[in-house]
């Protein structure tokens, strides 16, 4: 478990690698801060970190932002970056986020969202017995997803994934804070 508003921050550059690689704009930092220093105190969010010890250094290499309310967690920001992938470290957390959140009373662990089409993500949820659950999204203003505006986004987004995925973190970071201050 995270310890410090520090621990918060090398877990932040863990974040915005994994926000590259899947080519999603993140979070701003002023975020996770808010959420640390307002839900924390209160217990509604926690977070689980997988490091790694290896010749007298510990790194971390995934972190965990989750959140509570009534009986259930919710696992919000999952960051692993894919180098580390082969020592399982999503599923040690997600191991240790159940076992958590039993020993604390709660009676349900959500694994968060699947983007559509995210087979991969998809499997690595139902293996541990996940029920899938419709999630309902609002957009306002409603674009029509059979809307010329809609297929032109959509190749639009092809493109800037692959883009995005070459940024400096630095740069994905500033993207990221912009978006999010007009959604």
């Amino acid at each position: 478990m995270a310890s410090s508003e520090d621990d918060l921050h090398e877990w932040y550059t863990l974040y915005l690698r994994t926000m590259r690689r899947v080519a999603v704009p993140p979070r701003p930092l002023r975020f996770f801060q808010a959420l640390w220093k307002y839900m924390m105190p209160i217990g509604l969010m926690n977070t689980i970190f997988a490091e790694r010890h290896s010749e007298g250094r510990t790194e971390l290499i995934a972190g965990l932002v989750s959140f509570m309310h009534n009986k259930r967690v919710s696992a919000g920001f999952l960051a692993c970056p894919a180098e580390h992938f082969y020592l399982r470290p999503n599923d040690l957390i997600h191991w240790e986020g159940i076992r958590w959140a039993t020993d604390n009373g709660f009676r349900e662990y959500d694994f968060g969202e699947v983007p559509e089409g995210d087979a991969q993500l998809r499997r690595f949820k139902t293996k541990w017995g996940a029920e899938e659950r419709q999630l309902y999204h609002y957009y306002c203003p409603q674009m029509p997803a059979n809307s010329a505006d809609w297929s032109v986004l959509s190749s639009y987004q092809n493109l800037l994934g692959g883009v995005w995925q070459h940024l400096p973190l630095r740069v994905t970071a500033h993207l990221g804070d912009l978006i999010y201050s007009y959604l």
